[in-house]
């Protein structure tokens, strides 16, 4: 095998081990900042990890961002279905009201338990059976979270990673669609 100069920053002892340098990885950011300096200007480093994270993390499916766009426009909530426990239960969440976020603010205690209580519309095992709906956990302008405190803890944390999932997902849909070129990628396709 021919020998290959060592690449810069690397020292070669001339024994049998090669040792490098620890040298960090050139970031997008990294890259950014130096072409920004070059031109005489700065880089905010939150608004371009957030940009950075936010393509990284494109993988959000097209159906996904058509049933956000159509929601809106019908003036109804956003809803996603995930499957739990390998298809045994399927839990349906929606995005909450402003009156439903305003009432979780005015709760001290368990507000995570209210934010999942009101994002909850539906639990249907597979049976077709309802598990849990909206109307147990929210009405007359009041949430209750005592159905939530009364489950199995295995299934409340797969209901909390399905719930974070979803508040991930609209929070990085509501971003998106501030800008003209989200509405542009999709407009053919709502």
């Amino acid at each position: 095998m021919p020998f290959t100069k060592p690449p810069a920053g690397s020292s070669f002892d001339g024994g049998d081990d090669i040792t490098f340098e620890d040298t960090p990885p050139v970031t997008v950011v990294d890259e950014l900042k130096k072409a920004a300096e070059a031109i005489g200007g700065t880089v905010d480093d939150e608004v371009v990890d957030q940009q950075v994270e936010e393509e990284e993390q494109d993988d959000i499916p097209v159906a996904d961002k058509q049933a956000y766009i159509r929601s809106m426009l019908a003036k109804e909530r956003f809803t996603k279905s995930y499957e739990l426990f390998g298809g045994a239960l399927h839990v349906t969440l929606q995005n909450r009201l402003v009156s439903e976020n305003e009432l979780i603010k005015t709760k001290e205690d368990l507000t995570g338990a209210y934010k999942l209580a009101c994002s909850i519309k539906e639990i249907v095992a597979e049976t077709g059976d309802k598990y849990l709906v909206s109307a147990d956990l929210v009405s007359g302008g009041d949430c209750s979270v005592d159905p939530l405190l009364d489950m199995d803890d295995i299934l409340y944390a797969a209901l909390l990673r399905a719930f974070h999932e979803f508040e991930e997902l609209c929070d990085i849909l509501f971003r998106r669609a501030s800008s003209p070129d989200f509405w542009i990628k999709i407009a053919g396709a709502i």
